[in-house]
């Protein structure tokens, strides 16, 4: 795990290192209640300092620090969060190794006793639960059926048509026993897409709706292409607002980013043939954003919430209100697992009918065909993180190369510290000093201890925002 975030410059996700040399830091009590209400838990590694590339520090008593932590575990918290304690040794020194154990969903959110707050895992920072998020967390303690509820004002005059018919056409064709139902109205009651009194349900509304967001205007896709961050005084390429019912945005979707995507040629080694592919991949973008809008958070807590999809010159980045539910992370596209959030509306959208296919094909099958994908493109494997109430799964996309910049030396260059100084004349990340040196990271971050140990370089940002640094005044 330590070579692993050396290579990377930076800690792993679920993962805090402190150095703790002065003591039990007392920012670790943030951190537990976040793990504590992070899916899967996390992991606290104290005796490492991360700015000197997590090398080893001589703790004063490491065995007092394991039990310290597993005394916050059980006073500081409500409810109290169960954590497993170990001091190990690693290249010659102590380190204490605490496993913080996710709470039941039916226990969060963990609060901190001292400020009444609770927090939640974002990257490598602990941030404050807002209000809205915290009843995200209670909303979860129970089967959700938002999918189902009523909405008010609305009549069945609100559905499209043409869409109506062909729901009914497709559900009777499909399903014998819907095939009996000869009354229309009947079956729309029995697939829940209107309730017993006639009015169309959540779930009705989204499938059929001509203009769904004018009662669930939450309900969209905000998409969005990103610039190289290199280009700061351009903000977006390309930003869309995606409406409809949920077909149309699907549709819509996929061709934004296929308008987005870069088209690239590979050829296969056993047969030499040359094929196409789009990046990212449209099959994988498309099963994607399909399991986005069947299994977003419905609930009230997220009528602030649209589906966000950015598209970076590094990656296609999706992110969704509610977590995974019924599910973990790690089980994603290994097990055919069929837990829904919102059930009625998965059963409507076996029915919807898209430019290529039904919203839903079959029961988890999205992911694996995602996965299948960007696989056959020779792409990374998706990256999935499930915060509890959200859930983002990015594709990392095929590097660009790039000429070297003709201010830049494409040689190795000197990597004293006086050498590394001389390139901060304007503010840099660890990353890109690496890039201009030619060098590690975590050479870099040697390197930056000793030019600020001295006052000749001053950092700026910390957990949760961009960390650069440059020339001390």
């Amino acid at each position: 795990m330590v070579t692993e975030m050396r290579s990377r410059g930076g800690e792993l996700p679920g993962v805090e290192v402190k150095s703790a040399a002065g003591g039990l830091p007392d920012s670790i009590t943030e951190t537990m209640s976040a793990f504590a209400n992070l899916p899967g838990g996390g992991l606290i590694v104290l005796g490492l300092d991360e700015a000197a590339g997590f090398e080893p520090v001589r703790l004063k008593n490491a065995v007092a620090l394991a039990a310290g932590l597993a005394s916050r575990a059980r006073q500081a918290f409500q409810p109290e969060v169960h954590v497993d304690v170990d001091v190990q040794s690693f290249e010659g020194s102590d380190v204490v190794v605490a496993r913080v154990r996710e709470l039941a969903t039916s226990a969060k959110p963990c609060f901190v006793k001292r400020s009444g707050q609770a927090y939640l895992r974002f990257a490598d920072g602990d941030y404050a639960l807002s209000q809205l998020e915290i009843e995200a967390f209670l909303s979860n303690r129970s089967r959700p059926r938002c999918d189902e509820g009523a909405v008010g004002g609305t009549s069945t005059a609100d559905f499209e048509a043409d869409r109506v018919s062909d729901f009914l056409a497709t559900a009777r064709s499909s399903d014998r026993r819907l095939a009996r139902i000869a009354d229309d109205a009947e079956l729309l009651r029995r697939t829940g897409v209107v309730g017993p009194s006639g009015v169309p349900t959540v779930a009705g509304l989204i499938a059929l709706g001509e203009y769904p967001q004018q009662f669930l205007p939450h309900y969209a896709i905000r998409i969005a292409s990103l610039p190289d961050t290199s280009n700061s005084s351009v903000r977006a390429l390309d930003e869309a607002t995606l409406t409809g019912p949920i077909a149309v945005m699907l549709d819509d979707a996929v061709a934004w980013t296929a308008r987005n995507s870069r088209r690239r040629l590979v050829t296969d080694s056993a047969s030499g043939h040359v094929r196409e592919f789009l990046d990212p991949p449209a099959v994988a973008v498309r099963e994607l954003i399909s399991n986005a809008l069947v299994h977003r958070d419905l609930a009230e807590w997220s009528t602030s919430r649209s589906i966000e999809c950015r598209l970076t010159p590094d990656a296609f980045r999706l992110t969704n209100p509610g977590g995974l539910y019924g599910v973990t992370a790690d089980r994603l596209g290994v097990h055919p697992l069929t837990s829904a959030r919102n059930r009625r509306l998965v059963d409507i959208c076996k029915f919807i009918r898209t430019d290529d296919g039904n919203v839903v094909e079959a029961l988890a099958s999205g992911i694996p065909a995602a996965l299948a994908a960007v696989r056959d493109a020779g792409m990374p494997d998706l990256d999935f993180y499930d915060q509890g109430i959200t859930f983002t799964v990015t594709i990392r996309r095929q590097s660009i190369q790039r000429p070297p910049s003709p201010t830049r030396p494409s040689r190795r260059i000197g990597t004293e510290p006086s050498e590394l100084l001389a390139l901060l004349t304007t503010p840099k990340t660890v990353g890109e000093l690496a890039d201009e040196l030619a060098i590690s990271v975590n050479a870099v971050r040697k390197r930056l201890t000793s030019l600020r140990s001295a006052g000749l370089v001053t950092q700026h940002g910390g957990p949760g925002r961009r960390t650069v640094y440059e020339r001390s005044p």
